[in-house]
């Protein structure tokens, strides 16, 4: 065993990693060039000519079958895209390597202790609002049919959207400063949670390279020779989209096969998906005075100010519409309006210590 060559090939493996993750060609998320996959060809095609630099000729070619079956899924209907992935789901080099958080979530955002995750609401009255009022919209409701597509759900299907920081909710909100806006805190029960599945795509290039300058607390779920199998679908997921006028968009085509799948296969758990806000291609935080601060300015990522999670709602629900499994895990702060606090971050943190976290049928 020539363990000398071994150590060769690892560092050259690294050191090539850390200079891709550090290309200014690869950073999520993507914004795309008048279409979309388009914009992922080129993308993949130059990820894998930049792979061949470090990394051996089985993995990239195993990585352009990704590729291709991602690219093959877009042009397809949706029955025959969902048997696409459905068969690179039994690729080994794909699920063996894809995160999925069966345990507690990480820890994002400012938390420190517990995990805390953030929802906002536009509303039209000047009242009191109650939990479920911040809750997701109730399956019997008649606007199901009419409501605009998000990135990870079916328009049929509701889903429990949440984010690990207000200003992260306030940006998807795509909020003006006047606008009436209640939120809340949620925290998990953990001890009423039989199952847990979520995948985890909420890794961006950038966190290596941030980690590697002695960020140490990024939450990594992945580790250098599983990234680099699962970007190109991670990239996929995680196109900005031009206008979100129309009903049918086609960057939300691979993001719903993956929410289909995931309600088909895992329904018998609390399952979701973990990802990074892709409301805007680049990341700006807001400090205690309201000044915004740009991650490239920051030594730190700032990712982590930025992860959403999405629960889809399953068919067991209460008289009112409500998820009886997503009631039964959630504690919630009740709704407070954003304009009763000067900044953004005195909200958060006037949310984070409320004493009124209880579950929504208390």
């Amino acid at each position: 065993m020539d363990i000398k060559n071994d150590v060769s090939k690892k560092s050259i493996f690294v050191e090539g990693f850390y200079d891709l993750m550090n290309d200014e060609g690869i950073q999520l998320p993507l914004r795309e060039d008048d279409d979309y996959k388009k914009t992922l060809e080129k993308l993949f095609d130059y990820y894998c000519d930049k792979l061949l630099t470090f990394a051996s000729e089985k993995q990239v070619n195993l990585i352009r079958i990704i590729c291709e079956s991602i690219l093959k899924m877009i042009d397809e209907d949706s029955d025959e895209a969902m048997k696409t992935f459905e068969r690179l789901m039994t690729l080994d080099g794909f699920k063996n390597n894809l995160h999925i958080i069966e345990n507690n979530l990480p820890i994002d955002g400012y938390g420190r202790k517990n995990i805390n995750l953030f929802r906002l609401r536009k509303v039209s009255e000047n009242k009191n609002y109650k939990r479920k009022d911040i809750f997701h919209d109730p399956r019997t409701s008649q606007n199901y049919k009419e409501r605009k597509p998000y990135r990870y759900n079916l328009e049929s299907r509701p889903s429990l959207y949440l984010s690990s920081t207000v200003y992260c909710c306030y940006k998807e909100l795509g909020a003006e400063s006047d606008q009436n806006i209640i939120g809340s805190l949620f925290r998990m029960d953990f001890k009423n949670i039989k199952g847990l599945y979520i995948i985890d795509l909420a890794n961006r290039p950038i966190d290596f390279v941030k980690r590697k300058n002695k960020y140490k607390k990024a939450n990594l779920g992945y580790k250098e020779n599983e990234y680099i199998f699962i970007y190109p679908f991670i990239a996929a997921c995680s196109v900005v989209v031009p206008s979100k006028g129309h009903r049918n968009l086609i960057e939300y085509k691979i993001t719903n096969i993956l929410y289909r799948w995931l309600v088909k296969n895992h329904n018998d758990k609390l399952c979701g998906i973990r990802y990074f806000s892709c409301h805007d291609a680049f990341y700006c935080i807001k400090d205690k005075h309201d000044e915004r601060l740009f991650e490239k300015d920051s030594q730190t990522s700032f990712t982590k100010y930025f992860i959403n999670y999405v629960f889809p709602v399953s068919n067991e629900t209460d008289g009112e519409g409500y998820c009886s499994r997503l009631k039964d895990v959630f504690y919630i702060t009740k709704p407070k309006y954003l304009k009763e606090f000067k900044t953004i971050k005195d909200f958060e943190s006037g949310i984070k210590y409320s004493t009124s976290l209880q579950k929504l049928e208390e």
